[in-house]
C-alpha cells in the first residue's frame, strides 16, 4: 500500500460550466462543428485546472468533461460494452426523476483503442500539478444489472467475462503508465450503494447467503488485485477475493482501490486510534538510540523497584514490547478490533487478497495541523480605520 500524493483530493466529476453545456447543445443541434466543440472542451478543461490549482490541490483532473458520465467514457471506448436500462434511478423529492443506462456486455470485451489516454495526453500537457486520471472500478461494469449485465450467449462462463475485463484494464493502465501517468484513481460506487436497504432488495441480498450482486462485488474487488500481476488470471475472482492492493507496474502507476472488508487500512479511515508524534512504521524503523534510551529507562526503573538483577533483562524486553505498541504503527491495536494488532489484520487480509500486502509508509495528522491562525492587532486596525475616515 502507498499513500496518495496529496493530503486533500477531489473525488468525482466537476460541474459542467454553462459555456460547456451550451457548446454541447449547439454541437448536438448542428450549429457548432467538431473542431469548435473540441476547442470549447479544451478551454473548459483549462479553466477547471486553474480552479483546482488555485485551490491548492496537488493532484488535478480534467473534471471528466470529455465523458457523458463518469463511467460512460469507459463503456463507449471498449468493444463489446453498451448501455442498457436498470432499476437504479436518480431520485428527486422521493420520486424517480431519471433512469440512467448502465454498462452491459453484449459481445466479447476487447480494448481496441485508448480509453483515457487521450484525456491524459491533453491533461499532462497543460497541468502544473500532478495529473490524475479516473476510471470506473471493474465492479461498476457488472454491478448495476447484476447477472443480467452479461449476455450469457457471449459469456456462458462468467470467469471469462472477468478475464477479458481485467485484460482491458491491464492494457489501458500499462499504456497510461508508459505515457507518464503517476496517479490513477479507480472509482468504486457499489460498496457504498450496498448500504441501502432498497438496493439490497434489488440485488437480492440475503443474510447469511450469497447474493449475485455481492458475489460480483467480490469478483470486481479481486479483479483489481490482479490488474498489476504478471499475467491476467482466470477463475480467481470469487469468494475471498476482497482486498486493497497496490503492486508495481513498469513504469509504476498508483492504483488506489477500496474494497468493503478492509477499507480502514487505506483511503479515508485510520487504522489505529492515535499515533504519538515521532512514531514509526515498525520496531525495525526506530532509531537505535531511541530504543537504547528506552531500555536504560526501563532498567533503571526496575532496579529502583528492587527487581533481581538476573531477571531485569527479561522484564526490560517485555517492557520494550509495550513501548513498541505505543510508537509503532504495525504493533498498535487495530481500531475496529483492539484484540488484534494492525500487523495481524494485514496478515488476515493477505489471505483474502491472495498475495502479500506491504505497508510502505504512513502519514500522521494532528488535529488543527495546517490551520494557521492570523494574529491581528485590533488597536492598530482601529487606528488605521480612523485615519481613513
Amino acid at each position: 500500500m502507498s499513500a496518495t500524493p496529496c493530503r486533500a483530493d477531489h473525488i468525482g466529476s466537476l460541474l459542467r460550466p454553462c459555456s460547456l453545456k451550451d457548446a454541447y447543445k449547439a454541437h448536438a443541434a448542428g450549429r457548432l462543428d467538431l473542431a469548435a466543440f473540441d476547442a470549447a472542451v479544451d478551454q473548459a478543461v483549462r479553466e477547471a485546472l486553474w480552479m483546482q490549482e488555485a485551490a491548492g490541490l496537488n493532484a488535478v483532473t480534467d473534471g471528466e468533461f470529455r465523458r457523458r458520465s463518469w463511467f460512460a467514457g469507459f463503456v463507449d471506448a471498449v468493444d463489446g460494452l453498451t448501455h442498457r436500462d436498470t432499476e437504479f434511478n436518480f431520485m428527486e423529492a422521493g420520486e424517480a426523476a431519471l433512469s440512467v443506462p448502465v454498462p452491459h456486455a453484449e459481445a466479447p470485451i476487447r480494448r481496441t483503442r485508448g480509453i483515457a489516454t487521450g484525456e491524459f495526453g491533453f491533461l499532462k500537457g497543460v497541468a502544473k500539478r500532478i495529473a490524475k486520471i479516473t476510471l470506473p472500478a471493474p465492479s461498476v461494469i457488472h454491478f448495476f444489472r447484476g447477472p443480467d449485465g452479461i449476455d450469457n450467449q457471449v459469456y456462458p462462463d462468467e470467469d471469462q467475462f472477468w478475464h477479458d475485463l481485467v485484460a482491458v484494464y491491464r492494457a489501458e493502465i500499462a499504456e497510461l503508465g508508459s505515457m507518464g501517468l503517476s496517479y490513477l484513481q479507480l472509482d468504486d460506487v457499489p460498496p457504498a450503494l450496498l448500504c441501502d436497504a432498497k438496493i439490497q432488495q434489488l440485488g437480492r441480498v440475503t443474510v447469511g447467503g450469497t447474493s449475485p450482486v455481492v458475489e460480483a462485488e467480490r469478483r470486481g474487488a479481486a479483479a483489481v488485485v490482479y490488474l498489476s500481476s504478471d499475467e491476467p488470471q482466470r477463475g480467481r475472482g470469487g469468494r475471498g477475493g476482497q482486498g486493497t492492493v497496490r503492486r508495481e507496474l513498469d513504469p509504476p502507476v498508483l492504483s488506489a482501490y477500496s474494497a468493503p472488508r478492509i477499507t480502514a487500512l487505506q483511503l479515508g479511515e485510520a487504522a489505529t486510534r492515535a499515533l504519538l508524534k515521532g512514531s514509526t512504521l515498525d520496531a525495525a524503523s526506530l532509531d537505535p538510540a531511541v530504543v537504547e534510551r528506552e531500555k536504560n529507562v526501563l532498567a533503571d526503573k526496575f532496579k529502583q523497584q528492587g527487581k533481581p538483577a538476573n531477571v531485569i533483562d527479561k522484564i526490560v524486553e517485555s517492557g520494550l514490547k509495550t513501548f513498541y505498541k505505543e510508537v509503532c504503527l504495525l504493533d498498535q491495536a487495530y481500531i475496529r478490533d483492539d484484540k488484534k494488532s494492525v500487523s495481524q489484520v494485514l496478515k488476515e487480509a493477505e489471505g483474502k487478497a491472495g498475495g502479500p500486502i506491504k505497508v510502505a509508509g504512513f502519514v500522521r495528522y494532528a488535529l488543527g495541523e495546517g490551520i494557521e491562525k492570523q494574529e491581528t492587532d485590533f488597536a492598530a486596525e482601529v487606528a488605521a480605520a480612523a485615519g481613513q475616515a
